[in-house]
């Protein structure tokens, strides 16, 4: 997790290291588990138990892949942000090689 102070952001950081190439690997799944774990992390409660100074800041998700996205992951994000901007956080996508 980092703090952007400027933003007034908490960034809860995924590293991915799975190509998207292949609609019919895991990764989806695998990655979607990550991202579910983490919105349970905030929804619970726990990230403001563990760290009281986070209330009050926006939430974001953020994952830093090391492969760019294909159409299948640019559509993967799209319902996968829908979902996160649901409960009320922002999940974004950052190509890192």
């Amino acid at each position: 997790m980092s703090v952007d102070q400027k933003e007034n952001e908490v960034i809860l950081h995924i590293t991915d290291h799975h190509s998207w190439e292949d609609p019919k690997s895991d990764h989806p799944f695998i990655l979607q588990d990550k991202i579910n774990s983490y919105l349970s992390y905030i929804e619970s409660g726990e990230i403001y138990e563990n760290n009281p100074e986070y209330k009050g800041k926006s939430i974001v998700i953020k994952v830093i892949g090391k492969y760019p996205l294909s159409e299948f992951g640019e559509k993967f994000y799209e319902k996968a942000t829908s979902i996160v901007q649901w409960a009320g956080f922002d999940l974004r996508f950052e190509h890192k090689p």
